[in-house]
């Protein structure tokens, strides 16, 4: 599969791919992972990279198993894990339990690639920070993205993941 395939399938298209054998998680990842690396330099929608995916070992009839995805680093933290808020107060943070939401995704078999922008601690209408920068608009790169879930709205329209966390204050 290569970058083009993936970026057609919606999540539940992919868990059945990973489910028939046809692609593994691995390949999932690494192909979220080059599609991360060739837009993120233009949208600067991605906070953070993890070394590696976070996943918990999911349930056999788990919905997801395999789809890559990312968490806004906002409200949906991963104990050990960087939890910034876009903000340069908060730089280096270190969430301290898993929130009851990233819980979830994990046990839905996602894997987690990293943390996408969001406004300073979610209080503005435009995802773009003092800490971060402005995140861009894949479809117009001269706008910037809206609200708080900028960062995972950008790298969804762009085809990095089919799905990323958002959430409303």
């Amino acid at each position: 599969m290569n970058l083009e395939e993936y970026s057609q399938y919606d999540a539940l298209g992919l868990a059945e791919l990973v489910r028939s054998g046809e692609v593994s998680a691995e390949e999932l990842s690494g192909l979220a992972c080059e599609g991360a690396d060739k837009v993120n330099t233009e949208l600067n929608a991605i906070a953070g990279m993890l070394d590696e995916p976070r996943f918990s070992k999911p349930a056999d009839d788990a919905r997801f198993t395999g789809v890559p995805t990312f968490l806004k680093d906002l409200g949906a933290s991963i104990a050990g894990l960087p939890q910034e808020m876009g903000s340069r107060l908060t730089k280096g943070l270190i969430a301290p339990e898993t929130t009851h939401f990233a819980r979830q995704v994990l046990e839905a078999g996602f894997l987690v690639l990293g943390r996408t922008t969001t406004p300073e601690f979610g209080l503005t209408l435009t995802t773009e920070t003092l800490a971060c920068g402005q995140t861009r608009n894949p479809w117009n790169t001269g706008k910037i993205t809206g609200g708080s879930s900028g960062g995972s709205a950008a790298i969804v329209a762009a085809g990095v993941v089919p799905l990323a966390h958002t959430n409303d204050g």
